[in-house]
């Protein structure tokens, strides 16, 4: 029907990183007592930490923790699991973030991290778990991790909880990110909620009018709707934000077409002039301008087709249009440069040139012109019109 395709695609940032070794760390863990053993035994897997020693570490921690299974202190596992993924061993790091997150429910590093391993191993059931977790014992409660919880679910293809999650996000964040609007239009996309879809894409381009892209994707959704006005005002604005092509200006122009709606399609197809142009594109802005009833501005565009390629089919276009603005001499003068060319179907081009003349009150000329008519296919009308003014033929004055 139309040829305008458009996928809603959504750009999502899945760059997650472990939280970095730094002294917050060390801060949040002040508040814990360490006994004199644990805090030998942890500057010395800092001293090595600093180094990027990171097979001392594991083998200072690890060595401590089989000696003292009941130590607790969160800073040992973060030290390991970290310790672990800087070597790329994953599994080993998840462990280790695994076992410090069972003695420290509440240690807002150990639970992030150990979603983000999860991730990275494509468990994301269990990551928008553990994300969803980290927002419950964060302080204050951080909002981005719902919507990287939201993220998790979303690529585990469970689209309710990632729309769950997303609401929550929706509700509770005092403001709203770009990413997080993109990933809701997505979602509810998918969940083939239109309604929803259009909400939030009318709601982000608000706050981003100039996000071409996403008003071709909201034109794309109205489509799907058949509320064709709403689309053509969305991909027009799209356009409008500048660097359209070409066929982006056409495919819109076609939407105006298809909704009757010719002197707006034409006006598209207008800004896919260059400075020189084949006669075909003439052609669509004189037939386009033409069914607007803008007679002058379609005769302009043939004209310069005609200038290039005088085809027949472009001399009775465009004698047509003379005779529909009353421009009968014209008319008949196109209708004879189109004989000139000698078509198969000159018939057609007798009979117009007849009607000219009766238009005219030139009763002999239409008589001459309406007997050249030999095509059965327009036969029958000349002989209608040739019964038509046999009285004004009579009435005449003979030579």
């Amino acid at each position: 029907m139309l040829s305008i395709l458009l996928r809603v695609t959504a750009l999502f940032c899945f760059l997650f990183s472990l939280h970095p070794l730094t002294t917050s760390w060390a801060e949040t863990e002040k508040k814990s007592k360490f006994s004199v053993p644990e805090q030998r035994v942890l500057y010395a897997a800092q001293q090595a930490m600093d180094k990027a020693d990171y097979p001392q570490v594991i083998e200072v921690l690890s060595t401590y923790l089989k000696e003292h299974p009941e130590t607790k202190p969160a800073l040992f596992f973060l030290f390991l699991g970290h310790a672990c993924s800087q070597q790329k061993n994953i599994p080993a790091a998840t462990k280790w973030f695994q076992a410090g997150f069972r003695k420290n429910p509440d240690n807002i590093f150990l639970c992030r991290n150990l979603a983000i391993l999860h991730y990275q191993q494509k468990h994301f059931i269990q990551s928008g778990q553990l994300f969803q977790r980290g927002y419950e014992i964060s302080k204050p409660p951080d909002p981005a991790l719902l919507y990287q919880a939201a993220i998790a679910f979303y690529q585990a293809k469970k689209l309710n909880l990632a729309l769950k999650v997303l609401e929550q996000l929706f509700e509770t964040a005092a403001s709203l990110r770009r990413e997080w609007y993109l990933l809701m239009i997505q979602v509810c996309y998918e969940k083939h909620d239109l309604q929803r879809s259009t909400k939030y894409l009318e709601a982000f381009l608000e706050i981003y009018p100039g996000e071409r892209n996403y008003w071709k994707i909201l034109a794309g959704i109205w489509l799907e709707q058949e509320k064709y006005t709403k689309a053509a005002t969305a991909l027009r604005t799209a356009l409008m934000t500048g660097n359209a092509t070409s066929q982006e200006w056409k495919e819109l122009a076609s939407l105006y077409f298809y909704m009757n709606a010719p002197l707006q399609g034409v006006r598209c197809l207008e800004k896919t002039l260059g400075t020189s142009s084949p006669p075909q594109k003439y052609d669509a802005l004189a037939r386009g301008y033409l069914l607007a009833h803008r007679t002058d501005k379609g005769l302009h565009y043939l004209d310069a087709a005609i200038a290039q390629q005088p085809t027949p089919q472009r001399l009775m276009m465009k004698a047509k249009a003379l005779m529909a603005s009353r421009r009968f001499s014209d008319a008949i003068a196109t209708l004879k440069k189109f004989l000139e060319l000698k078509p198969k179907n000159q018939d057609e081009a007798w009979l117009l040139m007849a009607y000219c003349a009766v238009e005219k009150e030139e009763w002999k000329q239409a008589e001459t012109w309406l007997h050249r008519v030999k095509d059965k296919k327009f036969k029958e009308y000349a002989t209608s019109v040739l019964r038509a003014i046999a009285p004004l033929l009579e009435e005449m004055p003979s030579e």
